[in-house]
């Protein structure tokens, strides 16, 4: 589970960005994270993965805070996939992808079979078995940002973040993208908590939305997606 407890939000504590914030999410659930560029959603989610501190308030997640224990403790707790993907130009797909279970291992320790089959799944759910030995620089950045998703997967974390996953997607492979995220937090039993603008397909998929619009928090369940249709309106 991951609660949210009256954290603040922000890059400057004179300046939070949000204030107040309280949730929770049971694993298992597709959770769209809604609201206008600049609105602070990215912050949000640096936040909860523990790249940038709260200003106030706490992040539990498996009743443990996330902001108070060791980085590679909190590998496993949590993943995050940022909007933008990497510049690394000469790693293979599934070398990019093994980075992500480095909390695993020691200094030049060789994979083992349980980690290699971590990999082999990843690559299976999102598709990109036949891509495995491509060059991760020559892919297009839709086939990037589904890399970075199988490397989330891979580090097995019960918390998966994802910043505008579907920016570089076309339609067809918003749903399937969209599909894939539903299945992994159903069947795998993951909290999986992405941004989008496409607010009307993400709606689809998601089990609850939440969203940050004028430095408030809002928080909606199916039952109250209607409200949300003129999120993005003044």
């Amino acid at each position: 589970m991951l609660q949210l407890n009256q954290i603040t939000i922000g890059f400057k504590r004179s300046q939070p960005l949000v204030s107040d914030i309280s949730c929770s999410f049971d694993s298992g659930k597709l959770v769209v994270l809604i609201g206008s560029n600049g609105s602070g959603k990215s912050a949000l989610l640096k936040t909860i993965s523990g790249l940038i501190p709260t200003i106030s308030g706490d992040i539990i997640i498996s009743n443990q805070n996330i902001h108070k224990i060791e980085a590679h403790h909190r590998a496993s707790l949590v993943s995050i996939m940022l909007a933008t993907p990497p510049t690394i130009q000469n790693f293979t797909v599934e070398e990019i992808i093994h980075t992500g279970l480095q909390r695993f291992l020691r200094p030049f320790q060789k994979i083992e079979s349980k980690h290699q089959q971590k990999i082999q799944e990843a690559l299976e759910i999102t598709g990109l078995n036949e891509l495995k030995s491509a060059i991760f620089g020559k892919l297009s950045d839709g086939q990037k940002q589904k890399v970075m998703l199988a490397r989330c997967l891979a580090q097995d974390s019960k918390i998966i973040l994802l910043d505008e996953p579907l920016a570089f997607l076309d339609f067809p492979s918003r749903i399937s993208f969209l599909e894939t995220l539903k299945s992994t937090a159903n069947l795998h039993n993951k909290t999986i908590l992405f941004s989008s603008h496409d607010l009307q397909i993400s709606a689809k998929f998601a089990d609850e939305a939440i969203g940050i619009k004028n430095s408030q928090f809002y928080h909606y369940l199916p039952e109250q997606f209607s409200e949300i249709n003129h999120f993005f309106e003044h």
